[in-house]
């Protein structure tokens, strides 16, 4: 017997197969409920891709990642994370219940990436989106 585990997450989704090198419109994107399990770097808001280019065509209904942006979008913003950095992971439950460990970034990353943590605790390693330059907050 073996389990497989699935994480679900509000990401953004193209309506319809758009071009490379043109800015994104709002009109062709929307947000839905996704397994995320295999994705590194996806966007859950619209407004963080409007005006961005692709580098490259995406299909209709495929979800947008980080890799889909051309060269000029994709490295916005400063590396506030760096590899071996000492980090706190944060869990948050419902906006009620929020729990913190210390873990260690395993890659560089910018706001709202996708890097690998190690827990120091547990040693085990998680995925989880860059929040500020000490903090990466875990998806539950």
């Amino acid at each position: 017997m073996f389990l497989i585990v699935k994480h679900f997450q509000n990401v953004v989704v193209s309506k319809k197969q758009i071009e490379r090198n043109r800015p994104l419109k709002r009109d062709e994107l929307y947000v839905d409920r996704r397994d995320v399990s295999h994705l590194r770097s996806y966007f859950t808001a619209v407004d963080d891709l409007v005006g961005k280019s692709l580098g490259h065509t995406v299909r209709p209904l495929q979800v947008i990642e980080e890799s889909h942006l051309g060269k000029a979008s994709s490295k916005a913003g400063p590396v506030l994370v760096k590899r071996r950095d000492a980090v706190k992971l944060v869990v948050r439950a419902g906006g009620i219940l929020s729990v913190s460990v210390v873990g260690e970034a395993l890659e560089d990353g910018r706001v709202g990436e996708m890097i690998r943590v190690r827990n120091v605790d547990s040693n085990s390693i998680v995925l989880g989106r860059v929040i500020s330059q000490d903090k990466v907050e875990v998806p539950l």
